[in-house]
């Protein structure tokens, strides 16, 4: 979250505009494994869902004042939204509580928290300096889609020999409703081949801009082959979500997304859409495989629905909850605080869009669906 429409806040922005400084005000610096160092920032834990290793870069942005982005969650945020996150403030409620808060790190005091009785501000800081940006702009959509629909084709789950990525599957329980996703191979020279189409079929421009290319035009992250597509309504693939087919490593993302992809709708839209005319009941869980696992579960309970995915809490779209309108709508976040938390923001925007009926549904002894879905399957 941003705070960008505020004089106070416009002013402790550029006073906020070194990460270790505010990082370090915040405690999260502290203790052996809990950060690391990046060009123009550092990365901790986040503070936008339950972070067992850090995952959460804290920059110097373009403009010169703090960017917080998740990488796992997709959690982001300015200098501020990032102190609300990391203090539990929301800033709905505690905008005020926000700005002292920061106004505490930066070390100064602000006129209008004080009563007028504060004295003139000394000058920002100097800002860190910046490496000058050689950043391509990101590929358009259409552009992206033609190559991740070539991408998921040659590298289909359905088609694969890949006997990992399909046992892994098998044990989360959805493979039977993952068609349309891929797998990238596991072999190294495989790996190399397929890099080698992309650039034989694209150029070497679209493989360098597509999110898959490290800056040496390697792969980046290899080991996250799984390929999840988040689509348009129409079906165009909007964003290649990754993850390794394996339990996630220390200090490594649980997710991949393409930087400068946006997940503009939820997770399965395009096929939500068949449905949802007919529908009575529309679900809103986290992620991919959460959703999967829900409609599932829903299935063998005879329970029609249509089943949309979020990309985490944060990921949240107002819009979407025009979905609901005139339908009963269900509530399935985890149940870890985060989820909680952004139950009232979901039933807010329910209600405001008509929805006839708004309930909260939870996977009771597990902490998410899918973990539901597997334990039902022992």
């Amino acid at each position: 979250m941003s705070f960008t429409g505020s004089e106070d806040a416009q002013i402790l922005r550029e006073y906020l505009c070194d990460p270790s400084q505010v990082c370090g005000s915040l405690g999260l610096l502290d203790g052996i494994g809990s950060y690391k160092r990046q060009p123009q920032g550092v990365i901790v834990r986040c503070p936008w869902h339950a972070d067992n290793s850090p995952s959460c870069s804290v920059r110097v942005a373009d403009d010169g004042t703090i960017s917080a982005k998740c990488f796992a969650c997709g959690g982001s945020g300015d200098a501020l939204g990032f102190i609300a996150a990391v203090r539990g403030i929301d800033p709905r409620n505690g905008f005020v509580e926000v700005l002292r808060e920061a106004a505490q790190i930066a070390g100064i005091r602000l006129p209008s928290l004080e009563g007028g009785n504060a004295s003139p501000l000394p000058p920002p800081p100097p800002r860190p300096a910046t490496r000058p940006t050689t950043a391509r702009p990101k590929l358009s959509d259409d552009d992206y889609a033609e190559l991740a629909e070539a991408l998921l084709r040659w590298c289909s789950i359905e088609k694969t020999k890949d006997r990992e990525a399909k046992l892994y599957l098998a044990q989360r329980g959805v493979l039977p409703l993952t068609q349309g996703w891929g797998v990238l191979p596991a072999d190294s020279e495989e790996l190399e081949a397929l890099r080698a189409s992309i650039i034989d079929k694209f150029g070497s421009d679209t493989w360098e801009r597509s999110g898959l290319a490290r800056k040496d035009g390697e792969w980046l992250y290899a080991e996250h082959r799984l390929l999840i597509p988040w689509c348009a309504p129409s079906s165009d693939v909007l964003a290649l979500q990754r993850r390794p087919t394996r339990e996630i490593r220390p200090n490594e993302p649980k997710y991949l997304v393409p930087q400068g992809r946006e997940f503009r709708y939820p997770f399965g839209i395009q096929k939500a859409l068949e449905l949802i005319d007919d529908a009575t009941e529309v679900v809103f869980c986290e992620g991919a495989f959460d959703a999967l696992s829900y409609q599932l579960l829903a299935e063998r309970m005879q329970r029609p629905c249509v089943v949309l995915g979020c990309p985490g809490t944060q990921g949240w779209r107002a819009e979407w909850a025009e979905y609901a309108r005139g339908r009963n709508a269900v509530i399935a976040l985890d149940p870890d605080e985060a989820g909680t938390q952004a139950v009232a923001l979901l039933e807010r925007d329910l209600v405001a869009a008509g929805a006839l009926r708004v309930t909260r549904s939870r996977p009771r002894g597990a902490k998410d669906w899918n973990a539901k879905l597997m334990a039902e399957a022992v």
